[in-house]
């Protein structure tokens, strides 16, 4: 009797043991276990401190969140041009591949805008003593609430303009270097000149920036530049809002 009970004391001190040592593992395994188990008949969501939200500094949102006010406050202000009504509208999307040639913003046929129409988006920091905003580019097409926008990177671009305080007629042709086609050399002044749109443009009012002209030395005396480089004010790659010129009917 007393064997046995010698024999049986050891295996129930081991028992004892091994229940006190694999309880509080189960209820770790359950509660960690938890915080990725998704319950019956609910969607898998980040846990609140990982939102998307959060992942983003705080310092570099709230910046974000007050440069976007700031826009909408000036786009506020911006006066309508005589025969033209202004259309403020976010940029919701841009492809990688084309970043800075299209655009699509949250405006389209049901705010009047459509195909052709002239977009003004805030100057680059650089720019911002010559005018608050300047020429973007044009609307390329349009569906019910939306439009895409090529802009003055775009080939599809053109726009009649005008060069310098002489306001020599002349064209801006889109594209990877956008430049100025169909001037009169005559008439071009010396050293960088601005450049707004044109009066005998159809589709804009004139006289609104769009950017500046660059000087070309002629390759010899018999012959004129027939092309001059084009610098956008337009901050292209960071615009989050633009202004659609909606012409009045």
């Amino acid at each position: 009797m007393r064997r046995l009970a010698n024999l049986i004391l050891p295996v129930l001190a081991l028992l004892l043991l091994a229940i006190l040592a694999l309880g509080p593992a189960k209820r770790f395994t359950r509660d960690f276990l938890a915080v990725f188990s998704i319950p019956s008949g609910k969607s898998a969501t980040l846990p609140p401190d990982m939102s998307a939200s959060s992942l983003e500094p705080v310092s570099m949102r709230m910046a974000r969140i007050e440069k976007e006010n700031s826009d909408l406050r000036r786009i506020c202000k911006i006066a309508s041009p005589r025969g033209y009504r202004v259309v403020a509208a976010d940029v919701t999307s841009r492809d990688p591949r084309n970043w800075m040639e299209r655009m699509i913003v949250g405006k389209g046929e049901a705010d009047g805008v459509s195909e052709g129409m002239v977009v003004l988006a805030f100057n680059k920091p650089q720019y911002s003593f010559k005018a608050a905003y300047s020429i973007v580019g044009r609307v390329l097409g349009t569906s019910r609430h939306t439009a895409e926008i090529a802009t003055i990177y775009d080939r599809d671009f053109t726009l009649s303009a005008a060069i310098g305080e002489e306001m020599a007629p002349a064209v801006i042709t889109g594209g990877p270097e956008p430049r100025l086609e169909y001037f009169n050399p005559n008439l071009i002044g010396d050293g960088e000149q601005d450049v707004r749109s044109s009066e005998f443009s159809t589709v804009c009012p004139p006289h609104v920036p769009a950017g500046s002209a660059s000087p070309v030395a002629a390759p010899d005396a018999f012959t004129q530049p027939t092309v001059l480089p084009f610098t956008p004010w337009a901050d292209v790659s960071g615009a989050r809002f633009v202004i659609i010129l909606v012409p009045d009917r």
